[in-house]
């Protein structure tokens, strides 16, 4: 079937080349006992396989090819990906694992602790809004989150009974059914 089948990778590498957004990833894979690699090239719709005795960038050159790719290639930090032809964005996981660690690292250190805020990690990480609407969506989201979090001991929960409750009443005030009860010294 493999045979049958041999010419199909080549087609979906150029549908990889032409994805707006790619990802690469890969692991360790032994073969016939010796060491070597799995790689994973893969979009929202498909995910191409590479096995190959080294994790050299030459298997990266090999499914990128020569040519400028349009698009943003997720990956870790492996330095086999960085000449890739194209714009690059480290995966969020990634990036957010490393910020945990510094958060570790240095536990009395206000600057650590500013750096370490979610909205700082959010710009790092997205590189900001790419719309006004955009911005005005998270400024939204993230006030109203937040006010949530420093007023409630379980957001998620009153975030869910404020949905439930619009959702039976979709003309009522929505600052009221978000925050029934002001915090003292404040009135709505």
């Amino acid at each position: 079937m493999a045979r049958r089948l041999a010419d199909v990778p080549k087609r979906l590498v150029e549908q990889y080349r032409r994805a707006p957004v790619k990802h690469a990833d890969e692991t360790t894979w032994r073969n016939d006992g010796g060491n070597g690699y799995a790689w994973l090239f893969a979009t929202k719709d498909m995910s191409l396989f590479r096995f190959r005795p080294t994790r050299s960038a030459s298997v990266a050159r090999e499914v990128f090819g020569p040519k400028r790719l349009k698009g943003v290639l997720l990956v870790d930090r492996y330095a086999g990906y960085n000449k890739a032809p194209c714009k690059i964005q480290y995966c969020y996981a990634h990036l957010l694992r490393d910020v945990q660690d510094l958060e570790k690292e240095f536990p009395d250190q206000p600057e650590v602790a500013a750096f370490v805020r979610p909205l700082v990690v959010a710009r790092k990480v997205s590189f900001g809004s790419q719309s006004d609407r955009g911005a005005a969506t998270r400024e939204t989201l993230m006030t109203v989150l937040h006010t949530l979090r420093k007023r409630t001991a379980d957001p998620a929960a009153a975030f869910k009974a404020f949905l439930d409750r619009l959702a039976d009443q979709p003309e009522a005030n929505r600052y009221r059914l978000l925050f029934a009860t002001p915090p003292p010294n404040v009135r709505d």
